[in-house]
């Protein structure tokens, strides 16, 4: 992408795409802003087939930071899983929508959906969340990753992921 204003994928849960076994990576935003990526299943990506997923050059997509996950805590009994992390808010009373996504060890990419949370901040800053659904995907995809779009669309890359 390398523009304003686009879209891959969309909010309903058979709007997002498939990008998969690409040697070079999976999406590059190269410029512009208001790029969304939302709901797509990214994997297999990268020269060692285990990502970039995502890809946001320098002063793209107005620089998004990408979410911070803590933890993700899997209760095998209950089938939930519950993931903790903070991220930071450019500005505040703006909806932030963190979509989150189970992958095998070793590719911090988004191969399965597992859901997503709206947080709107009263105020600029870092701030925490928590995130939980009940799944067992992550039985044989552990990996948690997350990514964090603004309310004017702009998408980070994947977070750096924690295993469940």
């Amino acid at each position: 992408i390398a523009g304003s204003n686009n879209s891959i994928g969309g909010s309903a849960s058979a709007a997002g795409n498939t990008i998969a076994n690409n040697l070079a990576g999976g999406i590059l935003v190269q410029s512009g802003s208001g790029d969304k990526l939302s709901h797509n299943l990214i994997y297999t990506n990268g020269s060692s087939q285990q990502g970039p997923g995502i890809v946001v050059d320098s002063g793209a997509n107005n620089n998004l930071a990408a979410p911070v996950l803590s933890t993700a805590t899997y209760n095998s009994t209950t089938q939930m899983l519950t993931v903790t992390g903070k991220f930071t808010a450019p500005t505040g009373s703006v909806p932030y929508v963190l979509e989150f996504f189970a992958n095998p060890t070793g590719d911090p990419e988004g191969q399965v959906f597992l859901g997503r949370i709206v947080v709107t901040p009263k105020a600029a800053g870092t701030r925490s969340f928590t995130f939980k659904v009940t799944t067992s995907v992550v039985v044989s995809d552990p990996l948690i990753t997350a990514t964090l779009t603004d309310a004017t669309g702009d998408t980070s890359a994947f977070s750096v992921g924690v295993l469940s």
